[in-house]
């Protein structure tokens, strides 16, 4: 993973220490040369192996700041960008300003901010509520392993390897979608307003998210990462391709 993500109507693609930044709807190709190792690829922005925060600006890359710890966790709320470790230790970043908020979770598996609330979860099963200041308000405890969190169509989702699990306003499970046995998940993320892509080790998987989670398709493809554009998915390939929802090839 780390290989793509998508900003502000670009793709953006990380192949050959280069950065390939590709405009969706014009089709327009800048490269920007990229830092000797890439930990962490999130929207516009990157982090080093050096563990420096770099942002795509146009046609140039512009570091951030230093970050004390490998980030595993971004997420952009209300103009304020927030990472995390897998310490669970949660920064704010404003400007060049970095600023402790909370900490410590054991082996931090995924971060979401939802109706002004912090949720971090763990290897553990446990979702840690806490409010924007870092106070604790209260914990969830599953049944296991937490792989990912995500906010869809305005509702916490928790993603897991044996289950996909929707939660109401107090954070209670409400309804739970259960994955085939022997399912090992990589990554997830949104897909317009309403949709969730789970991708898997040989797999991946649609899900629509209302008052239920509705599987919308299962397909079995070897995928090496991909990334959301509005309701667009973009895959890439083992070869390095990239195509959208269409199979229509975006870059190769």
């Amino acid at each position: 993973m780390n290989l793509i993500s998508a900003t502000n109507g670009n793709i953006v693609f990380h192949k050959n220490k280069t950065l390939v930044v590709r405009d969706i709807a014009t089709g327009a190709i800048e490269k920007i040369d990229a830092p000797s190792r890439i930990s962490f690829m999130s929207g516009k922005y990157l982090a080093d192996g050096e563990k420096n925060l770099h942002f795509i600006e146009g046609p140039t890359l512009r570091n951030v700041l230093k970050l004390n710890r490998c980030i595993f966790c971004l997420v952009e709320y209300e103009n304020e960008v927030y990472v995390a470790d897998r310490f669970g230790d949660v920064h704010r970043i404003r400007g060049e300003r970095y600023e402790y908020v909370l900490g410590t979770l054991s082996y931090l598996t995924g971060m979401a901010i939802h109706n002004g609330r912090i949720l971090l979860s763990d290897k553990y099963g446990r979702i840690r509520i806490s409010g924007m200041d870092g106070k604790i308000l209260g914990y969830r405890f599953g049944c296991g392993p937490i792989v990912s969190l995500e906010c869809i169509n305005g509702a916490l989702v928790s993603i897991s390897n044996k289950q996909i699990v929707l939660y109401d306003k107090e954070y209670s499970s409400s309804f739970i979608f259960e994955l085939p046995e022997g399912t090992s998940v990589v990554k997830s993320m949104g897909k317009g307003k309403d949709e969730l892509v789970v991708i898997c080790s040989d797999s991946y998987f649609l899900f629509r998210i209302g008052d239920g989670i509705a599987l919308v398709s299962h397909i079995e493809e070897t995928i090496i990462d991909g990334v959301c554009s509005g309701s667009v998915f973009y895959k890439v390939l083992p070869n390095f391709t990239i195509v959208d929802g269409n199979e229509k090839v975006f870059y190769e």
